[in-house]
């Protein structure tokens, strides 16, 4: 029996020290806390033991300060590891030990022994006095251990300080630097590594000045058309799914992409108006996203980009990368061109947006994308001749088609482009009364007609 309880015990006092923590060392190369100090004149660094006696450390930290008129507030600040620290959990027992070595404080006039030690972790703080620590007249070594056991906190703490605290009055002639030396400090929990905090958008996208909804689901609004998709199933509008979540995008229904196998996956969205160098300032997109945490890593990790093309012509084309790096909630993405180094003479009609490309191994298939508030530039900020383009009647007959096609157009047109439903050309002809198609297999094709005043996208079906 007597062995069970000093095994039980010994190994209770192995599961209490494995917490325990040891936040700085310099002797052990343990630099958990990064010190900076923020008053004038003041700094910090590693010196030898001022203590040539105590064996305990070699090297410790300096924090020198300044001479000065007043020691008001005095403070030595410190954070943790980036993606650690305390959470409001840690807090219900946690006590932190400091290691310090005082000056002899009798070389400092009316350096009182009210002068109080402040440590502070978020906004709580515990303090000591002078007068708590025996012999303080003099220099040496000395633990200072601050209880924050019991103290509420509501949010996770990165960073602290420690700060001296007195009166302006009782500091005076403070004419010599004063120097305060740290050991080790310790606590009675080890520092939590922290889940990345996101911030959670609010319910309603807010449409920016100069832009229209594109697509938006809350109020319905589909301001362009969705020209292509490649590499996927588009579920929209009629066919738009349960948002995943409400929180962060209030939309009860909205868009969602699914990724087939295919290296460039995109969508294909019809602007209403054209960009080009004289209307760039105008050129910023936002969508909202939704990326579950079981998509993949594709070939090039997980990413949107927005590409702006003239139709299907990449010549010229430019794009906006951002890494998708939250899941599991609703982001809004901003895609902003107005520093693009757009070519000149180039008339981009369209927005692409690439889901998780290229993935040339194939790697993202099957990764799910939900999309709503789909906004970019109105066609009252774009070029005067898309708006001309816009209100053209340009219209494709017969359709479906079976061996020609005819194109009524109001504006002059220069040629004509067919691709098929995976973007690739697969004929091409000047202005002419008639297309011929008749060679082609059955199934839908794309119509890029370029005419003076920008470009003109169709759909005809052939039989």
């Amino acid at each position: 029996m007597k062995k069970q309880l000093l095994t039980s015990l010994l190994f209770l006092l192995a599961s209490i020290t494995s917490v325990a923590q040891t936040w700085y060392d310099v002797d052990n190369g343990i630099t958990d806390l990064t010190f900076s100090t923020t008053c004038d004149g003041c700094s910090v660094s590693t010196v030898a033991n001022p203590d040539a006696s105590d064996t305990e450390a070699t090297n410790v930290l300096l924090w020198k300060i300044a001479a000065d008129s007043s020691l008001q507030n005095k403070e030595i600040v410190f954070s943790f590891p980036d993606g650690y620290g305390l959470t409001p959990t840690d807090f219900a027992s946690l006590v932190v030990t400091v290691r310090l070595y005082l000056p002899d404080l009798t070389n400092y006039s009316n350096f009182d022994s009210n002068t109080r030690f402040r440590f502070y972790l978020g906004g709580q703080t515990v303090q000591l006095k002078l007068t708590d620590l025996a012999g303080t007249d003099v220099d040496g070594w000395y633990t200072l251990t601050y209880d924050f056991s019991g103290k509420t906190y509501t949010e996770n703490v990165t960073e602290g300080s420690i700060r001296i605290i007195g009166q302006a009055a009782r500091f005076t002639n403070l004419d010599n630097d004063i120097d305060f030396h740290f050991d080790t400090i310790t606590s009675s929990v080890a520092l939590s590594e922290l889940e990345e905090e996101v911030d959670v958008l609010d319910d309603e996208a807010v449409l920016d000045t100069g832009n229209a909804w594109y697509h938006n689901y809350s109020p319905d609004t589909f301001g362009v058309t969705v020209n292509e998709v490649q590499g996927g199933v588009f579920l929209e509008q009629g066919d738009a799914v349960a948002t995943p979540t409400t929180t962060g995008n209030s939309s009860a229904l909205v868009a969602k992409f699914t990724k087939e196998e295919d290296a460039h996956s995109q969508l294909r969205f019809q602007l209403p108006g054209v960009i080009n160098t004289d209307y760039q300032s105008s050129a910023i997109f936002k969508i909202r996203a939704y990326a579950p945490s079981t998509n993949v890593d594709g070939t090039s990790g997980r990413r949107l980009r927005l590409y702006l093309r003239d139709g299907i012509e990449t010549a010229g084309q430019k794009n906006v990368t951002i890494d998708v790096t939250v899941f599991d909630a609703w982001q809004e993405y901003t895609f902003d061109f107005t520093e693009a180094n757009l070519t000149e003479g180039v008339s981009y009609t369209t927005a692409n947006l690439l889901i998780d490309q290229p993935d040339g191994d194939l790697l993202a298939t099957g990764n799910v994308y939900y999309f709503d508030a789909f906004q970019g530039p109105a066609a009252d900020v774009l070029s005067v001749d898309r708006l001309e383009l816009s209100n053209a009647s340009i219209v494709a007959y017969p359709n479906p088609v079976t061996n020609s096609f005819q194109i009524d157009s109001s504006l002059d047109i220069e040629n004509v482009k067919l691709y098929n439903i995976n973007g690739r050309l697969v004929k091409t002809f000047e202005a002419n009364a008639n297309y011929d198609v008749s060679n082609l297999a059955k199934g839908i094709y794309i119509v890029d007609i370029k005419t003076l005043k920008g470009l003109k996208t169709l759909k005809i079906v052939k039989e």
